[in-house]
């Protein structure tokens, strides 16, 4: 029977986690290993040596959160939606410019609130975004949660 110790090096860490210690991890955090030619997270293979295949439709989540984990005692199947759910619980949402794909930070949302005699049409072309951003972020519609941080929910419901 195959083991996980084949395929990869890990230490234990304090939580018990099996870090994987010989695979870097890509931008998102999880160690990729190849075998066969086929490409798959180091964690689903884990899961797969101790439990056997997983269906169409699951995905294969981290109960201890830390993406380089492969112990197959913190990894559960679930959906999607679960482990999404997951995510929101335990608060690892990114928000802010956190988020990938934003064109904002923080320093910026704060200079928009701030600006509040400034037409929202100067600070669009100004970090290069859609005037509605602006809007959007003035009523609290986007970047609450930055709002909230910076302590700046009293600016935006001026708006």
């Amino acid at each position: 029977m195959d083991s996980i110790s084949d395929y990869l090096d890990y230490e234990i860490d304090e939580n018990g986690c099996w870090v994987c210690t010989s695979h870097l991890p890509n931008k998102k955090g999880y160690a990729y290993i190849t075998i066969n030619g086929q490409r798959d997270g180091a964690h689903r293979h884990s899961f797969r040596i101790h439990n056997g295949e997983i269906a169409k439709g699951q995905v294969v989540r981290h109960t201890c959160d830390v993406r380089l984990c492969v112990n197959p005692s913190h990894l559960i199947l679930g959906t999607n939606a679960e482990n999404v759910q997951d995510r929101v619980d335990r608060s690892r949402s990114a928000h802010g410019q956190g988020i990938n794909t934003s064109k904002l930070t923080d320093e910026q949302v704060e200079i928009i609130l701030r600006g509040r005699d400034t037409p929202a049409s100067f600070f669009a072309n100004l970090f290069e975004v859609h005037s509605t951003t602006i809007y959007r972020i003035r009523n609290g519609l986007t970047w609450a949660q930055t709002i909230t941080e910076k302590g700046l929910g009293s600016i935006a419901q001026a708006y």
